[in-house]
This record gives C-alpha cells, sequence and structure tokens, in this order.
C-alpha cells in the first residue's frame, strides 16, 4: 500500500486510533516527558519518610506547585531548567536553596535589546526597513552563538576568564563568595551552557533570594534532604530540576516497515534527516550547541523541497540506499563529544540504540555546524543515494 499506519492513541490513552500517511515527519525531540524525573527519584532513598511527613516532591514536567509562601524549597539540579525557575519561585517561598552536583557554566543575555541599544539602531532600522533589520537581527544571533562555542573548544581558558568577568559584573561584590559555584571543573561547551535571561538567576543570589550548595544529593529524611558531606537541609518541598530522560526512538515510538520491526542502532543517517532503507520518514534532529529549532527549519525547507521533488518526479516513494562501497564504510557514533550527566547515564541505553553515521556525505551529519548544514541540505535530491518510486 505504500503507506504508514500509525496507531494513536487519544484522550490520553482512553482509546486507539488508525492513522494513514504516505509520508511522516517525527518532531518528537529526545527528552521523554511522560516518565521525567522518575528513575531520578528512585536513586534516592527515604522518599517515603520525607513524604510522610508533609514534605511534597515537585517535578517541573508535572507543575502543581500551590502555594508557597511560607514553604521552605530546595531546588536540586544545576542545568537551564534549574536557572530558568529559581528566581520565580524566589519571589513565592519563604526561603529558597539550590542544590547542585557540580556547577555550570551560565552566560546572561536579554531578553530584548537595551533602550540604548534601541536608539542607536533606529536610524538603521528606518533606513533599511524591518524585514532587513530582523535578518540583521537574526543572523547576529546565529554569529554570536558560533562564535561563542567555537572559542569554548578552541581557546577554553579564555572562555572560562570572560565566563568569568560576566559573572562579575552582574554579581559585584558576591562574586567572590559565588564563584567556586558557579566554576566548573570541564571545559566550556563540553557540556550545555546555561541561558540567564537577563541575569535573574545571578540577580537572585545577590540580593540573597536564593541560597546555593554545591555537593551531590543523599537521600531524602524525613525533615527534607541529606548531603553526601553529611550536612541536612530542612524543607517542606523539594523541587527535581534535573532527571532528563532520553527518549529511545523518535517519540518512543515502535517503526515497523513491512511488518519487521525497525532497530534504529542498525541504521545509517541520511544527511541527519532520514534512515537508509527507511521510505517516507524524517526525523527530526536539531542542535546540541546552539537553538534546537535552527536545525529544525533547516530540514523543514529540505523536506518541502524533498516533497515538492517527488511530485514533480510523480514519485510517491522516497528512500536512502546504501551503496555498495558504502555498506562496510567505518560507522561513528551520531552524537560524540557531548558529556552533560544526563545523556553520560543513559550512554548505554541511548546512545546504542541511536542510528549511526559515516565519515562522509550524505551519511554525515553536521550536528554542531550550521554552515556545513545549510550547505549538506542545499544538496540536489538526485544524488544517486535517494531513490525515488
Amino acid at each position: 500500500a505504500r503507506v504508514w499506519a500509525l496507531d494513536v492513541d487519544v484522550e490520553n490513552g482512553a482509546r486507539r486510533e488508525r492513522v494513514e500517511a504516505s509520508f511522516v515527519i517525527a518532531c518528537t525531540g529526545y527528552y521523554e516527558y511522560e516518565r521525567a524525573g522518575v528513575e531520578e527519584l528512585a536513586r534516592f532513598p527515604g522518599r517515603e519518610d520525607f513524604e510522610a511527613a508533609g514534605g511534597r516532591i515537585l517535578h517541573p514536567q508535572f507543575w502543581q506547585a500551590g502555594d508557597l509562601r511560607d514553604k521552605t524549597v530546595v531546588v536540586v539540579g544545576s542545568g537551564a531548567t534549574a536557572i530558568s525557575i529559581v528566581p520565580s519561585l524566589a519571589k513565592q517561598c519563604r526561603k529558597l536553596v539550590m542544590v547542585q552536583r557540580s556547577p555550570t557554566f551560565i552566560w546572561c543575555w536579554p531578553r530584548s535589546f537595551s533602550l540604548a541599544l534601541t536608539l542607536l539602531f533606529a536610524p538603521l532600522h528606518l533606513l533599511l526597513g524591518l524585514a532587513a533589520m530582523q535578518t540583521i537581527h537574526r543572523q547576529s544571533e546565529i554569529w554570536f552563538e558560533i562564535f561563542l562555542h567555537t572559542l569554548c573548544l578552541k581557546l577554553p581558558r579564555m572562555a572560562r576568564a570572560i565566563f568569568a568577568l560576566a559573572q562579575w559584573a552582574h554579581l559585584g561584590a558576591s562574586f567572590a563568595a559565588l564563584r567556586p559555584h558557579l566554576t566548573p571543573k570541564y571545559d566550556p561547551w563540553t557540556q550545555r551552557v546555561c541561558l540567564d535571561a537577563d541575569g535573574d538567576f545571578l540577580a537572585t543570589l545577590r540580593t540573597g533570594g536564593a541560597s546555593i550548595v554545591t555537593c551531590a544529593l543523599e537521600r531524602f529524611t524525613a525533615r527534607g534532604v541529606q548531603l553526601a558531606d553529611g550536612s541536612e537541609i530542612e524543607c517542606d518541598v523539594v523541587v527535581t530540576a534535573t532527571g532528563l530522560k532520553l527518549v529511545q526512538s523518535p517519540g518512543n515510538i515502535e517503526i515497523s516497515v513491512d511488518g519487521t520491526p525497525m532497530k534504529l542502532r542498525e541504521h545509517v543517517t541520511y544527511r541527519g534527516a532520514m534512515l537508509n532503507d527507511v521510505p517516507n520518514l524524517v526525523h527530526t534532529l536539531g542542535y546540541l550547541n546552539i537553538a534546537w529549532t535552527l536545525r529544525a527549519e533547516l530540514m523543514y525547507k529540505w523536506t518541502c523541497r524533498l516533497l515538492n521533488h517527488m511530485r514533480a518526479k510523480g514519485a510517491t516513494v522516497a528512500v536512502p540506499r546504501l551503496r555498495p562501497e558504502e555498506v562496510s564504510a567505518p560507522r561513528r557514533r551520531l552524537v560524540e563529544g557531548f558529556t552533560p550527566t544526563y545523556f553520560l547515564r543513559a550512554l548505554d541505553g541511548f546512545a546504542r540504540q541511536l542510528p549511526s553515521r559515516s565519515a562522509a556525505d550524505p551519511w554525515q551529519i553536521h550536528i554542531q555546524d550550521h554552515f556545513k548544514d545549510k550547505v549538506q541540505l542545499a544538496a540536489p535530491l538526485d544524488d544517486g543515494v535517494l531513490h525515488y518510486h
């Protein structure tokens, strides 16, 4: 029939419906949201004691905070989620402590242009028009993110100094006391850098709205949480801003081709968009070092170009196939040089399930290089690898 048959759970699994489609685009990301944090919580004993004494454990994915005005809150984690929610929670609760196993590099960035920059660019805006200024702004953001990432990888000591200087500018006299909690042991961008919008997180630390403790969580107790150094933090609420779980396949969907279950690890990525021998299926993969959606946009433009090309050829199926000389070519992991804890924790189960890549196009994925990606995804669609029927 040359169609995909999708069994879809609707109304929270109340019933299942079947949908048929000639082409499928998986836009599911790489996080599992249904059980986010569940496995992470199970690693720490004493949860029952904490909850029996009236304590509450919240996870940002399933947020039901209620009234926190008279509560002491502990936020566990140091990633983007923790950095984002601490400023808001600090305004709602009596006391807030952020507990992190290790620090994270934090970069402050404004949500919008300052008044000075707005006035500076106003004449150029009037001269060039809105569309041109939007393009200039977009390109400047892309180039800055790529520049910062490249600087961190090529000159890590200089990058460390720049991060420290930027934090000092936001923290002032508080910088010396807080610096040990803001200086990771790893080099910048070997793990993700967290964005602090308008410097709200650092401002919350500077003004005493929240405090920060660097030590691994050991267990829950009836009064709060106990850390690896033996100290205990008494609290009413624990927010687990950690424990991301990665999906094993696009959206944890079980995929079969002609009745045979598909195993991702047996396939090779085609331009980071499709898989060899899997027809009419595009799997969205974004960037790890800059905005995920930046690559997603390139992929969707490529997909639209592919669909239009298929229509022009009168084809209903497009499938990448390895050429004879490529079947035995060396394979590499899809993602390399990326070491966040949540990724390493899932490495054995997750990375071994991922498709592989080759060293050369079109079986390569430039998941860290936007400009190489633009060239790769602009290549001719009649490349001798993508077959049409």
